[in-house]
């Protein structure tokens, strides 16, 4: 059962637009039905359900970036797109966030694409990490994310599931669609590729060397 709980004014192209934002009082395997028979209501509020932890994972992934927001709205297109694949609503948000990922990966291989062979204008400090307000905190995390853009898409992920957003590994396998093997792998990879890339970031090799030494990484 939906009920409207007031509206929310949201941006569509040069028009504003107001849509009811709706509470579920169902089970979550009745709304998983209802997306699937195309209802948009109950579609809205799958998206108002998950937008929070997409939108936090695709930062995490990717840090302040100028196309967080599309990437946000291309993961819940995908999602309405292939919805009738999820069979069990007990999968649906492993499913929501791996579908985040591939989109974030996607993302990472098209840039590398366009950098190999275009020049491409570098983000600002105001697109990156500029509402950080303590300056060490926000070039520590513009050096971070700099490194781990050098990284390629594999690599950097499971690097960023599993130490900036602190997934055990097995979770991490499920999100990346591959083997506990092969994360393990690709995470020992990342990490001496991290080191060496950050080796070149003076102040952020410091505070590795130092945290390796308190024993925190």
């Amino acid at each position: 059962m939906l009920q409207s709980s007031g509206h929310r004014r949201a941006e569509r192209g040069n028009d504003v637009v107001s849509f009811p934002v709706l509470e579920w009082r169902g089970s979550e395997e009745d709304l998983l039905r209802r997306v699937v028979r195309k209802d948009k209501a109950a579609a809205a509020l799958l998206y108002d359900r998950f937008a929070d932890e997409v939108n936090r994972m695709v930062w995490r992934l990717l840090g302040a970036d100028s196309d967080h927001d599309d990437l946000v709205n291309e993961v819940f297109l995908r999602v309405l797109g292939s919805i009738q694949s999820v069979r069990d609503h007990r999968k649906l948000r492993g499913w929501i966030l791996s579908i985040t990922v591939n989109t974030v990966r996607s993302e990472l291989r098209r840039r590398a694409i366009r950098r190999r062979f275009m020049v491409t204008r570098e983000p600002s400090e105001h697109e990156s990490m500029g509402y950080v307000q303590d300056h060490e905190a926000r070039s520590l995390l513009m050096q971070a994310f700099t490194v781990l853009d050098r990284m390629p898409a594999n690599l950097r992920l499971v690097f960023s599931l599993r130490y900036i957003d602190e997934r055990p590994l097995p979770e991490v396998a499920d999100l990346c669609s591959c083997s506990l093997a092969t994360v393990k792998r690709r995470l020992a990879r990342a990490e001496k590729r991290f080191a060496r890339l950050a080796s070149r970031e003076p102040a952020l090799d410091e505070r590795l060397k130092r945290a390796s030494a308190r024993g925190d990484s």
